[in-house]
């Protein structure tokens, strides 16, 4: 699976979501996740395979990827062990519904 931890919690009206995700083997593969708006990804730790639409991309320590999340993708760790990513999330009508916007 997938254990996310939410590093800007605190702040309510924030545009912008980051968390560093610790992804074991199976990851979120039976689970694809699509969303409005973006993510920034960033290896921080190990190797991991993101589906992405119908691709599948191999990314190691210091590789990254920028992703329209409304595309189905899942993300699992393809390494000797676990992964850490940090994931940088963006979404406007989240944004507009925590600061009363939308």
């Amino acid at each position: 699976g997938i254990v996310t931890e939410c590093l800007a919690d605190q702040w309510r009206d924030r545009a912008m979501d980051p968390a560093i995700l610790q992804v074991s083997a199976t990851g979120n593969r039976r689970h694809p996740d699509n969303h409005d708006g973006e993510r920034f990804l960033f290896v921080l730790e190990g190797t991991v395979t993101a589906a992405y639409g119908d691709q599948d991309i191999e990314l190691a320590t210091g590789d990254s990827m920028y992703i329209y999340a409304a595309i189905p993708h899942t993300l699992r760790a393809s390494g000797k062990g676990p992964a850490r990513v940090l994931s940088v999330s963006y979404d406007q009508p989240q944004v507009d519904r925590r600061t009363g916007r939308g």
